[in-house]
């Protein structure tokens, strides 16, 4: 069926047996034998070339669904097959060993669950909410909620704020306040505008109510890899504020008239009853819970104290 599929997409059976990595002679009889099986041409072969017969048309139709079946199939099976050898693979927007929130997840859920291996993925989050469908990632973090969320399920980690990411000897970096307009006429770092069309439009519009034309001068991702460019001075970027970045030779400044909410958030696939993603999920609940607590409490001690409010006790995870 594949060799089939080829040829249908190719129109032509030596860019077909390129494409499968076969002998085109090889590939004309498999193609035969097919029509003698199913009894049908499912080709018009001239001298200009080859197309599908009416036949053809069908049967190319109901072979990608066979296909798509199969490799679903296959998908499901493997992630069932993930849960008993006591396994999770989990994705996240930025490197999950740099992500300090990353590692209490993992050590609140490996507390009570030593036996089992997290395998953990740098995509963004649109690929992230592919391989979620596809059964390849049981979760991932992202920014970008999926475009279909009949099929997805979500937690909010960490209510998260854009901010400007400035390579460590930029004037700017050293200033107490800045102010959008102050990054009028720098070259910008950016994610490529596929990845989030609505968010980096939102951007652009708030530099152009600031004065001034957002210049993307290098596109980049994942998020390692556009802050590195920022660290060599390529530009400057506006992205949400790290969870964690060990770097040295990029700051990341808040922008004091510029306010464009990024959450931070837990997807997965609703169909998904993984009963090891279901306490994954808990420990990231608590540890989000715990999260927004002590933000609670930093934001109490900058506006002083408010004895009514008992502090909230620490996180267990012992």
């Amino acid at each position: 069926m594949r060799y089939f599929v080829a040829v249908a997409e190719e129109r032509n059976f030596t860019r077909a047996a390129a494409r499968l990595h076969l002998a085109q002679p090889s590939l004309s009889r498999q193609i035969r034998r097919l029509e003698e099986e199913l009894d049908v041409a499912l080709f018009h072969r001239t001298k200009g070339g080859i197309t599908l017969t009416a036949a053809g048309h069908e049967y190319l139709t109901q072979v990608r669904k066979l296909l798509a079946d199969s490799a679903a199939a296959v998908k499901a099976t493997q992630a069932v097959a993930r849960s008993e050898r006591r396994q999770l693979v989990i994705g996240s927007v930025e490197p999950p060993l740099a992500s300090g929130l990353m590692a209490a997840i993992l050590k609140v859920f490996t507390t009570t669950h030593p036996d089992v291996r997290i395998e953990t993925r740098e995509y963004v989050s649109i690929e992230q909410h592919r391989y979620i469908a596809a059964r390849e990632l049981d979760a991932g973090f992202v920014y970008r909620p999926p475009e279909d969320s009949s099929l997805f399920d979500c937690l909010t980690v960490l209510e998260n704020r854009h901010v400007a990411a400035l390579p460590s000897e930029h004037p700017l970096a050293q200033k107490r306040e800045i102010f959008l307009r102050d990054l009028a006429g720098e070259p910008f770092v950016q994610f490529p505008r596929r990845l989030w069309p609505e968010r980096i439009d939102a951007i652009a519009r708030k530099c152009a109510e600031a004065g001034f034309t957002m210049r993307v001068g290098q596109e980049a991702q994942p998020t390692h890899n556009l802050l590195d460019l920022v660290g060599r001075g390529f530009g400057v970027a506006i992205v949400p504020n790290p969870i964690c970045w060990p770097s040295r030779c990029v700051v990341f400044k808040q922008i004091q008239d510029f306010d464009l909410p990024a959450a931070f958030q837990l997807v997965w696939l609703r169909s998904n009853r993984s009963r090891l993603l279901a306490d994954f999920i808990q420990a990231t609940r608590q540890v989000a819970a715990h999260t927004r607590s002590d933000d609670r409490s930093t934001s109490r001690q900058r506006n002083g104290p408010r004895p009514t409010k008992r502090p909230t006790p620490a996180l267990a995870t012992h």
